[in-house]
């Protein structure tokens, strides 16, 4: 396959801060019934970010939203949106959520509809976004860099009687399971040197702050990504991974210096994996897309809604977008397996599945396994049925596969 041409890629970002009163999602109040927080204002600026990539006629625009999840209803409302102002296919968009639990209510668990102000603001701003980047996309260089650090842990415990232990805080940094500690990053630079953007994935539940909190905030990722631009890197996308099952060791501790010192953590490593990052040789995009429908585990009457979006960058790098909080065991079992070196897996990616556990987890069970019956069927966080996350691993393998077997074929 003959390489399409240079690579052009372009950032924007629009702010999506509701306004003091709106609802927050995650940690609702609990007496009598769940009930969504109420946004007292803002600790800090929640974004959506746009990351535009342009190779001949091959597009794909990666948009992250500082938001627990982005729901069916919202991601089809802003792929069609974006679609009719750019004339660019709807699913050359690919949406994101960094999984803060102090966002706007657009998850629509807690009392929230895609009526609400918060949710029409994410959508007006994310296709603002997205049009933007697109505009804005100039000749790029990209280069990747991996570093890893202990950043997080697996917070379901299983005891030697076969059962899982939820554990929320994990102070003395105990080994408690498999978690996965690379942060990957990309550089995508202009012809002169100048930063266009820079990518960031790390894998951890942004859930420093909970219940307590009344202040909306972009949580630890936005923290990492305030310390990475302030050191000059420039404009930065953060690209939460599998994390159905891991926290950050600052995990429930309802602290903003926690918060700071867990982004600055992740900002040190990842400035070291962009300082170190390599240039990325012979890019050839190409985006895939996976569609099925797979069993309801709690409504016989309904099915899941699966996509996985496949963006393979070139012959080392591909990024995988799963739906919903995917257990970790399942993205290091995809990484095992690929046969593409660096393949990065992207949570909470366009639309949801609620977590994603993998097959043996359901015999243990725990909290994100265990049937949760107070949600919506539509938007349950317990939907996924036993096998969903081998599903979507052996879909991931065999696309990835078809694209190798095309270029080698074509020669390239």
């Amino acid at each position: 396959m003959k390489p399409k041409g240079e690579l052009f890629a372009g950032f924007a970002r629009r702010e999506i801060t509701p306004p003091a009163g709106s609802l927050m999602a995650g940690f609702p109040d609990r007496k009598p019934v769940m009930k969504a927080r109420i946004a007292e204002g803002a600790h800090d600026p929640l974004y959506v970010r746009a990351l535009a990539l342009r190779q001949g006629d091959e597009i794909a625009i990666i948009c992250s939203a500082d938001v627990l999840c982005i729901q069916w209803p919202d991601v089809d409302a802003i792929r069609n949106a974006f679609a009719q102002r750019t004339g660019v296919s709807p699913g050359n968009l690919i949406l994101c959520a960094t999984h803060t639990h102090s966002g706007p209510e657009v998850s629509y668990l807690f009392g929230g509809t895609p009526d609400d102000q918060s949710a029409k603001l994410l959508r007006e701003k994310t296709v603002e976004a997205a049009e933007a980047a697109l505009h804005n996309c100039g000749p790029a260089k990209l280069s990747l860099g991996v570093a890893e650090e202990d950043l997080s842990y697996n917070r379901l415990k299983i005891h030697p009687e076969g059962k899982a232990q939820w554990v929320s805080r994990n102070p003395e940094r105990q080994k408690i399971g498999p978690a996965d500690q690379k942060i990957t990053a990309l550089k995508l630079d202009a012809m002169d040197g100048s930063p266009v953007s820079s990518v960031v994935h790390f894998a951890a539940h942004p859930v420093i702050l909970t219940n307590p909190n009344r202040k909306f905030s972009a949580e630890f990722p936005g923290a990492a990504l305030s310390f990475l631009e302030k050191t000059g890197v420039g404009d930065t996308v953060y690209l939460q991974g599998a994390a159905g099952n891991l926290h950050p060791y600052q995990a429930i501790t309802d602290s903003f210096d926690s918060v700071l010192e867990m982004g600055s953590q992740l900002g040190r490593v990842a400035s070291t994996a962009l300082q170190t990052a390599t240039p990325v040789n012979s890019v050839n995009l190409e985006i895939r897309t996976i569609n099925g429908e797979l069993p309801h585990r709690l409504n016989s009457s309904m099915t899941v809604r699966m996509e996985i979006k496949i963006l393979k960058i070139s012959e080392c790098l591909a990024l995988v977008f799963w739906q919903g909080e995917p257990f970790v065991e399942l993205s290091l079992a995809l990484q095992w397996r690929s046969p593409v070196r660096h393949t990065i897996v992207v949570g909470y990616s366009n639309g949801w599945t609620g977590y994603v556990p993998h097959r043996r987890a359901y015999h243990f069970g725990g909290y994100g396994v265990d049937a949760y019956n107070l949600d919506p069927d539509e938007f349950s966080r317990t939907m996924a049925s036993p096998g969903t996350g081998e599903w979507m691993i052996d879909e991931t393998i065999r696309c990835l596969a078809s694209i190798n077997s095309k270029a080698s074929s074509s020669g390239q």
